[in-house]
């Protein structure tokens, strides 16, 4: 799969020369604050962040895309599938840089994202956390149908966890 299409977005795989515009929200404080990591102090540490994505999509056929505005062509965000050992799950995640927030980007990707774990990676379920201030992100997860499964510790943050089951998975 190259790239997944909707109706305002288009998203492909990291290259790396994205390491410039996706400097722009992974090393954002505030887009990053509710990021186990953190910002990305320098854009090395983006390159190094893409280059995992990179591997993990050779590995896997999903990772972390870029999210493109189809109608300016201006990188926006980042979004996908990352499998996650611990917690043990396949990781629904997206973040948008602060100029495109509050616009229904997140909702868009992550229907597109579910239907392509289901549908086209034929995968029974999906996870998501979120740090238990991020409102935005949680209304995002309940719109989608992913459920909560309680609060736990993921990747050293508090998080609310939720899940959602595919269609085959019941």
């Amino acid at each position: 799969m190259e790239s997944i299409d909707t109706d305002r977005l288009s998203l492909r795989p990291f290259r790396l020369d994205d390491v410039d515009a996706a400097y722009s929200w992974f090393g954002d404080s505030l887009v990053m604050r509710y990021t186990p990591t953190g910002p990305d102090a320098f854009p090395e540490k983006t390159r190094d962040r893409l280059e995992e994505y990179q591997a993990h999509q050779q590995r896997h056929g999903f990772s972390k895309w870029i999210v493109i505005e189809r109608a300016s062509s201006r990188p926006i965000g980042d979004a996908g599938l990352i499998v996650l050992d611990d917690p043990g799950w396949i990781d629904l995640g997206f973040r948008f840089a602060q100029p495109f927030w509050r616009r229904g980007f997140a909702t868009e990707v992550g229907k597109a994202w579910v239907s392509a774990a289901f549908e086209r990676f034929d995968l029974a379920e999906l996870g998501a956390f979120v740090h238990p201030d991020n409102a935005a992100s949680l209304r995002v997860l309940e719109k989608l149908g992913f459920r909560s499964q309680g609060e736990r510790v993921v990747l050293g943050m508090r998080a609310v966890c939720f899940a959602l089951k595919g269609r085959a998975a019941g």
